[in-house]
């Protein structure tokens, strides 16, 4: 599940970055700033949540790997507008990034792929939100465009990858509580009586 993540995570980030560069002209201001800061902060969550689980139990190369993959996704999303927006989006990398490295570190390994699940969905669904408002932009401005159904571009942008990311996540897995690891702790003190 982690590779289909890091996939999704740069098949999204590719598609997204070339309708921001390709239609740069026709984007408002606003738009960008608000865009930029929820789908860097998004991102990076995503990316500090796969890194910090992946380096378990080395918490502060997960959380400076993810600040510096997450500076990269931010400049990727932000490029196309103002100063003002970058840095926005760089400090929003930062927080997503260490919030994301803290969660992965802490999520026990029968939990990842239902908490991956979980962000994907987070992910993809801001993604087609961001996607739908820049065509809105884009049609505002150029005036000329076709309107589809709301539903359909959500239905296919949003719930149809979740579906996927669903049956991917727990394909030929047993969701039994009996299949999962009990660990005992051994919280007594033992006393010697010799």
């Amino acid at each position: 599940m982690i590779i289909i993540s890091a996939m999704l995570l740069l098949v999204y980030l590719l598609v997204f970055s070339s309708l921001i560069y390709s239609n740069k002209q026709y984007l408002y201001l606003m738009s960008g700033k608000m865009c930029s800061m929820i789908l860097v902060m998004t991102t990076t969550l995503l990316i500090g949540l796969i890194l910090g689980f992946i380096l378990q139990g080395n918490f502060a190369l997960s959380t400076i790997g993810s600040i510096l993959v997450g500076f990269i996704a931010a400049s990727i999303i932000s490029g196309p507008f103002q100063s003002s927006v970058k840095l926005e989006a760089l400090c929003s990398s930062v927080m997503g990034s260490m919030m994301g490295a803290m969660v992965g570190e802490m999520t026990v390994a029968s939990d990842i792929n239902i908490l991956l699940l979980f962000m994907d969905s987070l992910f993809i669904v801001s993604m087609a939100y961001m996607m739908m408002m820049f065509k809105k932009d884009i049609v505002e401005k150029v005036g000329v465009g076709k309107r589809r159904n709301p539903v359909i571009s959500i239905l296919f942008s949003s719930v149809l990858p979740i579906v996927i990311l669903g049956i991917f996540n727990f394909w030929g897995t047993n969701i039994s509580p009996t299949n999962s690891e009990q660990v005992d702790h051994h919280h007594h003190l033992e006393v010697n009586t010799d």
